[in-house]
């Protein structure tokens, strides 16, 4: 139970510093956790794993919710363009500092995607507030 009170006070530090330097949120969540991971304050447990799990499929359900194919359909050539240029880089940027904290390959790949998804999700919500 401790490490669901570890979890929501790192995502609760995560909140109030972006909500101070008005950042997105889900990729200061993202680095949370990673810190979390990377200073050993959580263990994996059944536990764990299953409030990750919970709340990754919070995440995506509500991504898939926000998403409508009909809103860039106009547009749809550069969406496309624009969205896997965006997830590229920051897959290698993910990638490029998961390895300088010392990671391996395979955990630096998960580390990549899911900063690369979270920036995906940071960017649908921003286009979902400017309409």
């Amino acid at each position: 139970m401790s490490i669901i009170l570890v979890i929501l006070a790192a995502a609760g530090l995560a909140l109030g510093l972006a909500h101070w330097l008005k950042l997105p949120l889900i990729p200061l969540l993202v680095l949370s956790g990673v810190g979390l991971a990377a200073f050993g304050l959580v263990a994996e447990t059944d536990l764990f794993q299953d409030a990750l799990l919970l709340g990754l499929a919070f995440l995506l359900f509500s991504a898939g919710t926000e998403m409508n194919p009909g809103r860039v359909e106009k547009q749809q050539a550069a969406a496309v363009r624009v969205g896997l240029s965006q997830f590229l880089v920051f897959v290698l940027v993910g990638m490029s500092l998961a390895l300088l904290l010392g990671f391996d390959w395979l955990t630096g790949l998960y580390v990549a995607l899911a900063l690369a998804a979270s920036s995906t999700l940071v960017v649908i919500r921003l286009l979902k507030q400017r309409q």
